[in-house]
């Protein structure tokens, strides 16, 4: 009998994907995993290196967790895990989201997961948060909010393609789950965004966020993949 493949389900929003490229890596022969922020209702999404629109910030807007999508990635992949982190931010602040046991049929998430829930039930396909510090009880998605008077941060969204079911327990921390992820990564890929009070313009609207899809794709290509930035000393 015939194997049937994975089963795939994407989510019932109404999204229209901007495209762009996040530095990723992929095993020879599968298709580079890419991870992208749509839009989401009246809120566009943001392109890699953009502005993060203020909607999913908690310095200016509701603090919802962005919607995003990825490709098939590694055709390996058992499971996806997903962190964020506030690259330019203190230790015990760096650690923005912390989601696991993503199942590998998916290939987006919702805007909006809710907070504060370590087991988000099947209402989100059994998807597990964690701990954002080690010594905390906080869970789900802490967006931007960098101290007003420390600039531009940078905010890095990075999935990973795993090989293998990592059965981690809802509330587990961010090192809780680099260590049960280690030697099971096929690949991963990062998605990065920025948000402070530099520009002049900020908090942006939505319109300024949809670039037209021609522009889209061009700036897609212009930027392309590239190594990640290294982190600030």
């Amino acid at each position: 009998m015939m194997k049937s493949p994975p089963r795939r389900v994407f989510l019932d929003a109404p999204w229209c994907l901007l495209l762009f490229l996040g530095a990723c890596e992929s095993p020879s022969g599968d298709v580079p995993l890419v991870l992208t922020c749509p839009s989401h209702g009246d809120e566009a999404g943001f392109l890699n290196l953009d502005f993060i629109p203020p909607r999913y910030t908690m310095a200016a807007g509701a603090n919802e967790s962005p919607p995003l999508q990825w490709n098939d990635g590694p055709t390996a992949t058992a499971q996806w895990a997903l962190v964020a982190e506030d690259r330019d931010a203190t230790q015990n602040e760096r650690t923005r989201w912390v989601l696991y046991h993503i199942p590998a049929y998916l290939r987006q998430l919702p805007a909006a997961i809710p907070n504060g829930n370590a087991d988000l039930g099947r209402e989100y396909f059994g998807i597990r948060q964690g701990r954002n510090a080690r010594d905390s009880t906080e869970i789900g998605y802490r967006g931007p909010n960098p101290p007003s008077d420390s600039g531009v941060h940078r905010y890095r969204f990075t999935l990973y393609a795993l090989d293998a079911l990592i059965d981690l327990p809802a509330g587990a921390s961010r090192e809780d789950l680099e260590t049960a992820i280690q030697g099971h990564v096929l690949a991963r890929t990062t998605l990065d965004g920025k948000f402070g009070e530099a520009p002049e313009d900020l908090p942006r609207t939505a319109a300024k966020f949809a670039p037209s899809s021609a522009n889209s794709q061009a700036d897609s290509a212009r930027r392309g993949p590239g190594p990640p930035e290294p982190d600030a000393e």
